[in-house]
């Protein structure tokens, strides 16, 4: 730097205050050497014309000496900063004092810097600003870090706060929000309500179409909730295909009518890959303050609201009400006497004949489940369906019922009773753990009993839900072994046919249903027939269960019904009673 070009008398104002000592000049040239080696320096005219840079101005900036002398410094504006930014930079530095800031400049080939800038203005004697001095240092390294972990705050927001499949906020944020906005809800008196969302029978999209198509219908429904937001509403994915919505300050009439209007949506036809298919949803809802003030209450309430608006016919909305609780609390009692009826042997199984039409062949049987309940007597299932909803007690149950009834089969054999099988019901989860077929088989060599003695019953439900598959192969792994397979309520699913299709069923069972009124020349006569017809077609052995009468029981001969079960020929029975049970239907037959 020419400190002929720079005045001496600009180094009192670096400080932004006069000195009162003069540097002499050695210190002068040291201060003018030091800027010129450390610093990107220019100087302009009160007009903003450039006048003087340095070396290192032309280094960073791309343009030559002669190339920025001359010209305005608006030339290098990045357009980074707004128009406001300038003018309160200008209106500082036309007033006489010091401005300090940072600053993106674009270089000669279109590239960014950033500088920290000081611009201290040169005044004459008579206070009159004759030139600008900017003083500069590159931080263009020091933006770059603070951006990079910018960046990095924005990815882990991202990641911790957002669904990275649907985009909406994820279970993690959605709940803290909603924390949040019950405290505001207690300080103002306002409502809440919250909305828990399940997509019926989801899993049915990953079996038929692929997890590709699954995760295109959690996107769209995604959206279709996206739609619903506003200030005052919120969506948000819990997890699988669960879903939540919030809705603030609205009226119980203006929520009922959204969740409507969302059910409508979420009914709406999805398109994937040329493929239509349709979604329905179930939701269940409660509202603060009046259904709790908690974040766990609420979504208790509306967690409780979606299993009745599932256990219904799905595809619809229901509203909390405190039964629900209080129906709870009676489910968990009876949870809680049947674990205990497990631990103190209060239940047994009972055994009802299967009478073959045919002479040559022997009866076989169906164990059934029956609690001894201490207060209320022998009950059957139907008295405690809640155990089989809970995962863990209906565990408990399917693990004794597998032991006891392989016990029993041991028994029955050592009795010297002719029988053909034992049939053993099995719920979807029995087949959720480890292998059954391998866990039965275990059990039958620890008590000597052949796989032939018995007979694996399932109902079409176990086919619905998650884990089909694997309940499919479990099937066709047990028929290898040997085992009999029995497909029970036949008739009274969804899809029945395409089941005796794609299962290895050896015995179908006709429901009860059917039998009921087959005596009468209705549709129920009609409809035994043609399954008869059809199971006989595809080479099935068939059972027509709930023969009370004889007249029902030489209907379902005539039909060509193989086996027939029933109160005609026997009730349940202890494993002690089956020799004289057998005795008599030697005098029973058909």
């Amino acid at each position: 730097m020419d400190r002929d070009r720079l005045p001496l008398p600009i180094v009192h104002t670096l400080a932004d205050r006069p000195l009162n000592i003069w540097p002499s000049d050695t210190q002068a040239d040291f201060i003018i050497h030091a800027l010129d080696s450390a610093a990107i320096v220019a100087i302009t005219d009160p007009a903003g014309q450039i006048t003087f840079v340095n070396a290192h101005f032309v280094a960073i900036s791309g343009y030559t000496a002669d190339e920025l002398i001359g010209n305005n410094h608006r030339m290098l504006r990045s357009g980074h900063h707004p128009r406001s930014f300038f003018r309160r930079m200008y209106a500082t530095i036309t007033s006489g004092r010091v401005w300090r800031g940072e600053i993106c400049n674009r270089r000669k080939n279109g590239t960014l810097y950033w500088v920290h800038t000081t611009i201290v203005p040169h005044c004459s004697a008579d206070g009159e600003i004759e030139h600008y001095v900017a003083i500069r240092f590159d931080i263009s390294d020091r933006k770059r870090m603070e951006n990079d972990l910018l960046a990095s705050r924005a990815k882990l927001h991202w990641a911790v706060n957002i669904d990275a499949l649907t985009g909406l906020s994820n279970r993690r944020a959605f709940t803290r929000h909603l924390s949040t906005w019950l405290e505001q809800a207690r300080d103002d008196g306002s409502s809440v309500t919250l909305g828990l969302i399940d997509l019926d029978h989801f899993k049915n999209i990953n079996d038929f179409y692929g997890h590709d198509a699954g995760d295109a219908t959690l996107r769209a429904i995604a959206e279709r909730l996206r739609r619903f937001e506003t200030p005052r509403r919120a969506a948000a994915r819990l997890g699988g295909d669960e879903f939540a919505i919030v809705f603030l300050g609205e009226t119980e009439d203006n929520v009922r009518r959204a969740i409507d209007d969302l059910l409508a949506a979420i009914r709406d036809p999805l398109v994937w890959n040329g493929l239509t298919h349709r979604c329905t949803a179930s939701i269940g809802y409660a509202t603060a303050p009046h259904d709790g003030m908690l974040e766990s209450e609420l979504f208790k309430g509306a967690d409780l609201a979606l299993y009745h608006a599932k256990a219904g016919f799905r595809n619809r909305a229901q509203k909390f009400t405190p039964a629900f609780t209080q129906a709870l609390d009676r489910r968990m009692a009876q949870l809680n006497e049947v674990e205990i009826g497990l631990a103190e042997d209060q239940f047994h199984l009972l055994y009802q004949p299967m009478v073959p039409v045919s002479p040559d062949d022997a009866p076989s049987l169906e164990a059934l489940l029956r609690w001894n309940h201490p207060l209320y007597g022998e009950r059957t299932p139907d008295h405690f369906r809640d155990a089989f909803e809970d995962p863990e007690t209906a565990t408990q149950i399917g693990d004794f019922v597998l032991a006891r009834a392989v016990e029993d089969i041991g028994r029955i054999m050592s009795s010297g009773v002719t029988f053909g099988h034992v049939a053993i019901n099995l719920s979807g989860l029995d087949f959720h753990r480890q292998s059954v077929a391998y866990r039965l088989d275990r059990l039958l060599r620890e008590h000597d009993v052949p796989r032939h003695k018995v007979c694996v019953e399932v109902t079409e439900g176990v086919f619905f839900g998650k884990g089909s598959e694997n309940i499919r192969r479990e099937l066709d792994r047990l028929h290898e072994f040997g085992f009999e397979i029995a497909l029970d309520d036949f008739g009274t699913g969804f899809a029945s046919l395409t089941h005796l299709r794609q299962v290895p069923f050896d015995i179908i069972k006709i429901d009860r249903s059917f039998t009921r009124g087959i005596t009468e020349a209705g549709a129920e006569a009609t409809i035994v027939h043609g399954i008869i017809d059809i199971v006989r077609g595809l080479g099935r052995r068939l059972v027509a269960e709930g023969v009370e009468t004889r007249d029902q029981a030489d209907i379902l001969v005539d039909m060509g019904c193989d086996i027939l079960q029933g109160w005609l020929f026997g009730r349940p029975c202890p494993v002690h009673a089956l020799p004289a049970l057998f005795k008599q239907l030697e005098t029973q037959r058909l």
